[in-house]
């Protein structure tokens, strides 16, 4: 038997979600992921000038990509959850919810941001750029990019819990929508 080719992974328009299975989330998921940190790295780098391009443009990009892979799997749960495609989700789901935390507890990505937003290129903004800097500076804040150390790890883990726990209510949700009948 041979694998049908991924379609979480092909950059086709219009997405192809009738040939999305439950085999297809987790490689799509690592794939992804890796990509990701890898992005996540390059911007990171202490070494490098930080630009708008390769700071804020390219977290956007990459969260972007990102959200293409994992995107139409939280589509089809919402809309046509199979038990294959809830289980493969709910494995990869303690990743998904990690990654995003620790996207914005990555010190060194947050070092380049705040370095970016001190640069005469960042006071130099207008328009949709500053007010792109202006909520990226926000967005890292909230999420607890000052935090110490230990708070950032214990932040991770309730994030992470947080998502396996609204993805079951979800389901119950639905389980239990399913169930209901009517006599008449």
């Amino acid at each position: 038997m041979s694998v049908s080719p991924n379609p979480l992974l092909e950059p086709t328009f219009p997405f192809p979600y009738d040939r999305v299975l439950g085999e297809h989330v987790a490689p799509a998921v690592e794939a992804a992921l890796v990509r990701a940190e890898g992005q996540i790295a390059e911007m990171s780098d202490p070494g490098t000038e930080p630009t708008y391009s390769s700071t804020l443009l390219a977290l956007d990009e990459m969260a972007e990509g990102v959200g293409r892979r994992i995107g139409p799997v939280t589509h089809l749960l919402g809309v046509a959850e199979t038990p294959e495609l809830r289980e493969a989700y709910n494995q990869v789901l303690p990743q998904i919810s990690a990654f995003w935390t620790r996207l914005f507890l990555n010190a060194d990505l947050w070092a380049a941001i705040k370095r970016f937003a001190e640069s005469d290129e960042a006071r130099g903004l207008e328009g949709i750029h500053a007010r792109n800097l202006e909520r990226t500076l926000m967005e890292f804040r909230r999420a607890g990019a000052d935090l110490p150390p230990e708070d950032k790890r214990r932040l991770e883990a309730l994030q992470v819990e947080l998502a396996q726990k609204e993805q079951k209510f979800s389901e119950n949700v639905l389980d239990a929508t399913n169930a209901y009948q009517l006599h008449i």
